[in-house]
């Protein structure tokens, strides 16, 4: 550029020279506003000493470039007020008058006089002339003098810029075009430098267009001069503005630099991207043809109504080139990505089918937008479709198999084996009259689809479709997709024939499997044994990740606890009697799911966050009536094959069969079984009857001998009472104990009683306070001082209508049995409450010892007569006890933990409380 600021340096000196002769002044200079730099530059300053003018030096203080700023400084100001500012005195004042006042950055004269370089609607800067000394000394006629010459000067340089920038322009065609293939980063680098040689490109990006993507990419961005990394966004182009200025020019394909930015969002009610809003914008749109690569945008934070025309042509015409060499530079990415395809097909190295198809995804999705991508494989023998391959918003899904269509997009391009590139998929379909087979609203707006051909027949389709965009896939991506999918042909042919020839050993082998299945489930007769052998045999001859069998009633409609085979920790579960499992089990209707996780059903909980992707749920059938349903289960995305569902559906004949024999000889068991049971109990019968009648013998001696024993005490009790005096204290003690000899002895004679009569009686009824008896049999008891006693009696407790004695023995006994229980240490609890049962209401009482606890096989026994787990014990007072609850209409019963204790819990009813 140094050339064409000494050009310009000579434009300033010969207006110089002219006004020196014509007026007269103290200080001349001309000050251009350097596009490059965004600064006012003073390319000449001349003062008058005495009668001789003298040219400053360039740059020397106070006269070199700052920083452009025409809302603050002047001559800046002539920049936006466009038009000569005479000011004959007063200067100073002149300046302040401004809101906000403008500053003046040398000495203030007494008359100045300033002009813009206006060229093609354009300020270039400005020329002015002072006078320090004289008020007035510029004029009407000197101010047209300098406008004439500032007309001449700015023309003058508007050409010298001009062929300068059509240089540059030049210069970079001839270096985008001679280096073919240069790189996008190296195409934008190329412009951002070039470009700085003519603008200011301090803050300038080039955001890339991707309209599969709906995306917006930075490769270049430089902001105060300095490169910076921008992320990728997301855009919505629409019909109207209603993203930024970037999508604007992408929607309008039209050069865009509005004289107010600020109000160009505020005017479309738009939300800028970034703050703050740049004062001056300048974006040319990036076109190939009718197609939008991009923007290249130039931007301003602080002078405002920045960008020319000149800005403008220049941009637009590096744009055009830039398209250009962007273009051929995709043009090479594509040519790279088909042969890296071939590269990688031919190489000699075995690939799978699903990396075939993986390569050509990832490859694809270097050149358009792959996000919903699908490849279809087309079996003619069984006219159906498949799908190895599925991405829907860039997300891998498992697509079942089907059935052809009578019509559709995929089986038009099968049929006519010519690609199917749709501007409007919807409108295909409505022409045809045809639903598309998802809801309208979710039916893509643009498809494309090219067929995978050996000669000339067809193997499958290769389709793209975007839902946002119509029209989005050019010829471009109909070539590259098809030259794809040629080269893939030959090589999803290869393992379409290995494939059929390996679905044919297998079938021959799952076949003689099936023969000796039959053979060994018709030799099994226990039955949980024959579901174990269909869970293994099934896992096995369809190589399935688990399977599970899930017994049925049908009667009742209920499923019995799965029979599994896997090595997987598969949670165990029993379907409900109404869903998914058992509607197959009614319906008896096998079901092949080749995408489990898009049904709302449940599925088996899996450790790791495993999902069931592909599963056959096929009903066992026998005579009729389902025995059981059979889930053959797969942790990767299956397709079951014609043969497949054939070969479990023999399966699960041949284990229906099994089942229902296994069934009925499980049947005969149990009916042998039962009248084995029945004989048994009849022989236990006539053994107890026989013990029983012993017994009775025994215990008539026992008991005869028993009462002639007890009755003398009470008489040996009196004689020895007698003896006593009443006034001696100690005397007064041993009475209390003989009261006490008296009352066990009656308490004795009672049992005796019963056990001569066959069952206690029910004596007079009375109306008794269990609280009260039990702080009686409490103080009366011979409680060791190291068992706690804690009593919690309801205050509100009702009374009871029973035989007091009856009660105090029952509380006796349950009070010196958790004393021997807990060996004389431990605590003991004594509670009592009311609470209604049913249409009544009971009392309870409970006794709660912390002793050894009861074995829950000894807690029905204690309450029979004459078992006892005591050394010394008798074997009758719980009997008694109960016995006696139930007369009363209520009950006694236990409830006890080893080593931890056991509680003994009273329930009577009360009578007319309520």
């Amino acid at each position: 550029m140094d050339h064409l600021e000494s050009k310009e340096a000579r434009v300033f000196q010969g207006v110089c020279a002219q006004l020196s002769r014509l007026v007269e002044f103290d200080r001349f200079y001309a000050a251009l506003y350097d596009r490059r730099t965004a600064e006012l530059d003073f390319r000449l300053v001349a003062v008058r000493d005495s009668d001789r003018i003298e040219t400053l030096a360039y740059g020397i203080e106070p006269w070199q470039a700052r920083p452009f700023r025409p809302g603050a400084n002047l001559p800046d100001y002539l920049f936006s007020h466009r038009q000569a500012i005479l000011v004959t005195s007063g200067f100073q004042t002149w300046l302040d008058t401004h809101d906000p006042p403008l500053t003046y950055a040398f000495t203030p004269p007494c008359s100045w006089l300033g002009v813009p370089l206006l060229a093609r609607d354009t300020v270039m800067g400005m020329l002015v002339l002072e006078d320090a000394h004289r008020e007035g000394a510029f004029g009407q006629q000197t101010q047209a003098l300098l406008e004439a010459m500032a007309r001449q000067a700015a023309g003058t340089l508007a050409n010298l810029r001009l062929v300068e920038s059509l240089r540059t322009v030049n210069r970079v065609g001839q270096r985008l075009t001679a280096e073919a293939r240069q790189s996008v980063k190296d195409i934008l680098e190329l412009v951002h430098v070039e470009a700085g040689q003519l603008m200011d490109t301090r803050d300038m990006y080039v955001a890339l267009y991707d309209a599969g993507r709906q995306e917006l990419r930075f490769p270049l961005a430089y902001y105060n001069g300095k490169p910076e990394m921008w992320p990728s966004r997301s855009v919505v182009i629409g019909d109207s503005p209603g993203g930024g200025l970037t999508e604007e020019v992408i929607r309008t394909k039209v050069t865009l630099y509005p004289q107010n930015v600020r109000g160009w969002y505020e005017e479309n009610d738009i939300k800028p991207k970034v703050l703050p809003v740049p004062k001056s914008w300048l974006g040319v749109p990036l076109l190939s043809g009718e197609r939008v690569l991009g923007v290249i945008a130039l931007q301003n934070d602080e002078v405002a109504n920045l960008y020319s025309p000149d800005d403008r042509e220049i941009l637009e015409a590096m744009a055009s080139q830039v398209a250009a060499a962007l273009a051929n530079a995709q043009l090479v990415e594509r040519l790279r990505a088909v042969n890296e395809v071939g590269q990688r097909l031919t190489s000699g190295v075995q690939l799978s089918e699903g990396e075939i198809l993986d390569l050509i995804h990832r490859q694809a999705g270097l050149l358009m937008d792959t996000r919903d991508m699908y490849v279809a494989l087309y079996d003619a023998e069984q006219q159906e479709l498949s799908f190895p391959l599925a991405y829907y918003d860039g997300e891998r899904e498992t697509w079942p198999s089907r059935k052809l269509l009578d019509q559709g997009v995929t089986e038009e391009v099968i049929r006519t084996r010519q690609p199917l590139n749709l501007a409007d998929y919807r409108q295909w379909y409505a022409e045809r009259g045809l639903e598309p087979p998802v809801k309208p609203e979710d039916s893509p707006k643009s498809w494309l689809g090219v067929p995978l051909m050996i000669e000339d027949r067809v193997l499958g389709v290769i389709a793209l479709q975007n839902d946002e965009i119509w029209d989005l896939y050019g010829p471009d991506d109909v070539e590259v997709l098809q030259t794809m999918a040629g080269q893939a042909a030959f090589a999803v042919l290869t393992f379409e024939n290995a494939r059929l020839l390996e679905r044919e050993k297998r079938r021959s082998n799952q076949l003689k499997a099936l023969q000796d299945i039959g053979v060994k489930l018709a030799s099994q007769i226990e039955l949980s044994e024959l579901l174990r052998s269909i869970a293994d045999y099934t896992d096995d001859i369809m190589k399935a990740d688990f399977s599970a069998l899930f017994p049925y009633d049908a009667e009742s409609g209920q499923f019995n606890g799965a029979i599994r085979a896997s090595d997987i920790a598969v949670e165990q579960s029993v379907p409900d009697e109404v869903g998914f499992t058992a509607n197959v089990a009614r319906e008896q209707q096998p079901v092949f799911e080749e995408n489990a996780r898009a049904l709302t059903i449940d599925k088996p909980r899996l450790p790791d966050g495993k999902l069931v992707e592909s599963f056959a749920c096929v009903p066992l059938v026998a005579k009729g009536t389902t025995v059981g349903v059979l889930y053959v289960n797969y942790l990767s995305p299956h397709r079951f094959t014609s043969e497949e569902k054939e070969i479990v559906q023999l399966l699960a004949n041949q284990a229906a069969v099994a089942i229902e024999n296994a069934e009925l000889y499980a049947h005969m068991e149990d009916l042998v079984r039962q009248r084995t049971d029945k004989l048994q109990e009849t022989q236990k019968r006539i053994s107890a009857a026989e013990k029983l009648a012993v017994i009775n013998s025994v215990s008539g001696e026992f008991v005869h001998r028993l009462n002639n024993l007890l009755g003398t005490v009470p008489v040996r009790v009196k004689l020895a009472s007698e003896l006593l005096d009443p006034e001696d204290e100690r005397d007064h003690a041993l009475r209390r104990y003989l009261d006490g000899i008296s009352l066990d002895v009656r308490r004795l004679m009672d049992v005796v009683d019963v056990l001569q009569k066959g069952s206690p009686p029910i004596l007079d009824l009375e109306l008794v306070n269990l609280n009260d008896l039990v702080k009686d049999v409490i103080r009366a008891s011979l409680i060791p001082p190291s068992i706690n006693v804690i009593s919690e009696l309801d205050p509100n407790l009702p009374p009871i209508r029973a035989n007091v004695d009856q009660v105090r023995a029952t509380l006796n006994n349950l009070v010196t049995n958790a004393v021997d229980a807990m060996h004389f240490n431990g605590i003991l609890k004594i509670l009592t409450r009311s609470a209604r049962v049913g249409d009544g209401f009971c009392v309870y009482l409970s006794v709660s010892d912390t002793g050894d606890g009861i074995s829950e096989e000894d807690r029905e026994k204690i309450f029979k007569i004459f078992y006892t787990t005591k050394d010394q014990g008798l074997g009758y007072g719980l009997w008694r006890d109960r016995n006696l609850a139930h007369r009363l209409g209520g009950d006694l019963f236990v409830t006890s933990e080893k080593g931890v204790g056991s509680t003994f819990t009273l329930q009577l009813p009360i009578e007319d409380w309520g």
